[in-house]
């Protein structure tokens, strides 16, 4: 058996595509949906560190179904960009940047792809003046911080480092599960609805110059084609408004892996910093 095999979908015509990642949607969807149930469960029991490793692990879960539409929304000609994609299924920081991206509201792709650059970064300076510390890739540290023990050194010290207690985080609804539902119960994840996102996106020239504008009208042609041709099951206001205003630009584009930064690189602008 090869586990991780995601990448194996670039062999696969579009019809197999299609029906490929219907069951992938599917499955995704279902097993964010139990995840994010068993995230409740624990939360209102009053297990809230055991509550937030099932919400980070639901949003995971949640993040592939955007990031296998992104794919499909990717012109096949891209053959790179296509494989790269399907390639941040199984990476931890893609998956962490799609969470957090559905927070944002760009206004031009120009605006994502500098977002991107700055989450993306290995390491990174901080403090009361930019410049004091130097830490670790937020989004990995954050994960990583709320699931296991680790052994640390900073500025020189170290310590022991142990998950912390954490507030409840119920009562605050995650964009990206919502949107997964919205998406999962309009019939975007039927391959025939697949097959007409790939219709309507595949076509797009994306550049940093690419409007929010623009971006909404395609999301709307989506949804025309689809009542067009009988593909939506169920489309409430609330589902409309965030398949609508919320599925925002795809980011097939851009590299999201770890960008490897040189400590001694930061130090270097620590030491020539001035007040």
């Amino acid at each position: 058996m090869k586990t991780r095999a995601i990448k194996d979908l670039c062999m696969r015509k579009d019809i197999e595509l299609f029906e490929e990642c219907e069951q992938g949607l599917a499955l995704c969807s279902s097993n964010a949906e139990q995840l994010h149930a068993g995230w409740q469960a624990l939360s209102s029991a009053g297990h809230r560190q055991a509550a937030e490793v099932l919400r980070l692990a639901a949003e995971e879960e949640a993040t592939k179904t955007t990031i296998l539409l992104d794919a499909i929304r990717c012109p096949r000609s891209n053959k790179d960009g296509f494989s790269r994609q399907l390639g941040y299924f199984n990476d931890h920081l893609a998956k962490g940047i799609y969470a957090e991206y559905f927070w944002t509201k760009p206004d031009t792709f120009g605006r994502v792809r500098r977002w991107v650059n700055l989450e993306r970064k290995e390491l990174y300076l901080d403090g009361p003046n930019d410049v004091d510390w130097v830490f670790p890739n937020n989004l990995l540290w954050r994960r990583e911080n709320a699931v296991y023990v680790d052994y640390v050194e900073s500025e020189g010290d170290h310590s022991w480092w142990a998950p912390r207690q954490v507030e409840s985080l119920l009562e605050v609804p995650s964009r990206i599960l919502e949107l997964m539902v919205a998406l999962k119960t309009a019939g975007c994840f039927s391959k025939h609805a697949l097959s007409l996102i790939a219709q309507v996106w595949r076509s797009q020239q994306i550049d940093d110059d690419f409007e929010w504008d623009t971006m909404r009208k395609l999301n709307m042609e989506v949804l025309a084609l689809m009542e067009r041709d009988s593909a939506i099951v169920v489309l409430t206001p609330q589902s409309l408004h965030l398949i609508v205003e919320d599925w925002l630009f795809p980011l097939y584009p851009l590299d999201l892996r770890k960008e490897r930064v040189k400590e001694e690189d930061l130090r270097a602008i620590q030491q020539k910093w001035t007040p």
